[in-house]
């Protein structure tokens, strides 16, 4: 008797762990295809490494940002599109920034 009585329990826990199983399988799908973008576009960069630094061969141009923080990959690369880009300087001479 107690077996029938338990067993709508049993249905709405297997039914509540399917969904949770579908979700987590759904997350777990999309961060596995960014993670593909992601090397996707590495490659399509053409980065490899070079001894201790990394060549980027590329025929698009790009700009290298090195950075002094030490908390910091040091480096950031930006993608150039084709066309004009323009700089703009946002710090002040009188405060030490350069342009």
């Amino acid at each position: 008797m107690q077996a029938l009585e338990a067993q709508p329990q049993v249905l709405a826990q297997l039914h509540q762990k399917e969904a949770q199983e579908k979700v987590l399988t759904e997350e777990w799908t999309e961060k596995w295809r960014e993670t593909q973008k992601i090397l996707q576009e590495q490659k399509a960069l053409g980065l490899r490494k070079s001894g201790l630094g990394v060549v980027l061969d590329s025929d698009m141009p790009h700009l290298v940002g090195i950075d002094d923080d030490v908390l910091s990959t040091g480096v950031i690369l930006y993608h150039l599109q084709v066309g004009i880009v323009e700089h703009r300087c946002y710090s002040v001479p009188s405060e030490g920034g350069n342009c």
